[in-house]
């Protein structure tokens, strides 16, 4: 099943109703789509965690806020390394767990930069206590993504 319309609704925030309109399918197609995708466990594997330093963590609600999905990026080259669908964000165990798991496969960053949540920041400093700059809060946008890029090398310097 084509990824293109579920790649639009989920990154770019279309409505179910505007992707009808611009693919010309049907309402109930999209939503099926939609559906099908989500029920695919993407296959994102990292081999090399330990050379992972500077990372970004966010998480976004999808599907009328019903569930969320985080992922965490790779702040030097912009890449996706892990991402957790039907995901609790705002649940400090989930993210100790999520976290300990990483932890445990070789990640140790040196700073994260993350959306300010609460339980975000607690557990990331619960499992990683020396890392620095872990409460640098940036809620970023497209456009902004590349002041974390400019503070992250800032940082190893």
């Amino acid at each position: 099943m084509k990824s293109l319309w579920f790649k639009e609704w989920l990154c770019e925030g279309y409505t179910i109703n505007q992707l009808s309109r611009i693919s010309k399918k049907s309402e109930r197609k999209i939503r099926s789509i939609i559906d099908y995708w989500l029920n695919v466990t993407p296959q994102v594997s990292y081999a090399n965690w330990a050379d992972v330093k500077y990372l970004v963590f966010d998480g976004s609600f999808i599907w009328k806020r019903k569930t969320s999905a985080v992922i965490l990026l790779n702040a030097e080259t912009n890449k996706l390394i892990h991402g957790v669908y039907d995901f609790k964000e705002s649940s400090f165990q989930a993210l100790i767990n999520l976290f300990h798991e990483l932890k445990s496969a070789g990640l140790s960053p040196r700073s994260f930069t993350v959306d300010g949540l609460p339980a975000v920041i607690r557990a990331l400093t619960d499992v990683w206590p020396d890392m620095i700059n872990s409460a640098l809060f940036i809620s970023y946008s497209a456009t902004g993504f590349k002041v974390v890029q400019k503070l992250s090398k800032d940082f190893r310097s």
